[in-house]
């Protein structure tokens, strides 16, 4: 049990440095306006609109890398192939509340849902299946 546990915290450390870094990186090739704050939810969505499609590209792959990775490090270390999705359904609770919080193009929206969904599956199964070949 402890080891689950162990699992699913490092699996959701990792959720939330790997969308960080890849997000921080983002801002490098497509920085956001200069007097823009998250609480300012009406220049978040000027700003989206704006956006290209490489930045949500890199919003994307965020999300993706993070599940896959959050997921693989769970899915090795716990005994239960249910606890090993935990960090994935953090990751969609999070990108949900972003969702609702501020609106996001509806194509990007169902992209990353599936993205999520498909990777955190993907994950799981080739974690469970590498802990049984060791």
């Amino acid at each position: 049990m402890l080891r689950s546990l162990l699992g699913v915290f490092l699996g959701i450390i990792t959720v939330v440095v790997t969308v960080g870094s890849v997000q921080r990186l983002s801002h490098r090739y497509y920085p956001p306006k200069e007097n823009l704050t998250p609480d300012n939810v009406k220049g978040m969505v000027d700003h989206l609109s704006q956006l290209p499609f490489g930045a949500f590209a890199f919003l994307l792959v965020s999300y993706v890398l993070a599940v896959f990775l959050g997921t693989l490090i769970a899915s090795r270390l716990s005994h239960s192939r249910l606890i090993n999705y935990i960090p994935s359904i953090f990751t969609l609770i999070a990108v949900l509340f972003g969702f609702l919080y501020i609106p996001h193009p509806l194509w990007f929206v169902i992209t990353s849902i599936l993205a999520i969904i498909i990777t955190a599956i993907l994950a799981e199964n080739l974690g469970f299946r590498l802990k049984r070949k060791v």
